[in-house]
C-alpha cells in the first residue's frame, strides 16, 4: 500500500527527523529527557514537547507513531496515550 503524502504526514515527517537527529546528539549525554518538536504536522506549529528518553525511544519503535503537545492530536490520528504534557498518536 502506498501512502499519500499529505501536507500533515509531511509536516509530521519533517518534524521526525529533526527530533531524530536531536536524539542522535543526545547519545552519550547524562540526561533523562530530551525536548522535541511537536509532530502534529500542522505547518504553524512550533510547539516543543519535554519528555523522557526512554518514551522518544519507544515512540520509535512503531513508524507510524508520533509525539504531540496535548491539545495538538491531528483529527486523522488514533490517540494511542495522554499524559499531562503529550499524547503520543498513531497516524496509521
Amino acid at each position: 500500500m502506498h501512502e499519500t503524502l499529505t501536507p500533515n504526514l509531511l509536516g509530521r515527517a519533517a518534524r521526525r527527523e529533526v527530533n531524530e537527529q536531536v536524539s542522535m546528539g543526545l547519545l552519550g549525554a547524562d540526561t533523562d529527557v530530551m525536548t522535541v518538536l511537536c509532530e502534529c504536522g500542522s505547518g504553524d506549529c512550533g510547539a516543543e514537547v519535554t519528555l523522557p528518553r526512554e518514551a522518544y525511544r519507544r515512540i520509535r519503535l512503531k513508524r507510524t507513531l508520533f509525539v504531540v503537545r496535548i491539545g495538538h492530536e491531528p483529527a486523522s490520528a488514533r490517540v494511542i496515550s495522554r499524559n499531562g504534557v503529550f499524547a503520543i498518536v498513531d497516524a496509521a
